[in-house]
């Protein structure tokens, strides 16, 4: 599957799972969205994944509760209108 400049939104973002998601799709040269209740922990992340690919634009962050459906729901709008989509 060639994910280079695939825009991909991932919760759970900042560690465990899905920070390794992030790090195999940013390597691949794919748009990162990503998700995770604390702001502080996604600039973290985005710090570690700049610095495996850095020719690549940053992760977009969002700061999200997934639990709160509002909060998901913006977030999702906010990712389709800055660049258009998800495709993942």
């Amino acid at each position: 599957m060639i994910l280079e400049g695939k825009r991909i939104l991932i919760t759970g973002a900042s560690s465990g799972i899905g920070l390794e998601l992030a790090k195999e799709m940013f390597i691949r040269g794919s748009r990162l969205f990503l998700i995770s209740r604390k702001k502080e922990n996604l600039m973290c992340a985005v710090e570690i994944l700049n610095k495996l690919n850095p020719k690549m634009n940053p992760p977009v962050i969002f700061p999200c509760d997934v639990t709160d459906i509002k909060s998901v729901t913006e977030t999702i709008k906010t990712c389709i209108n800055l660049i258009g989509g998800i495709d993942i």
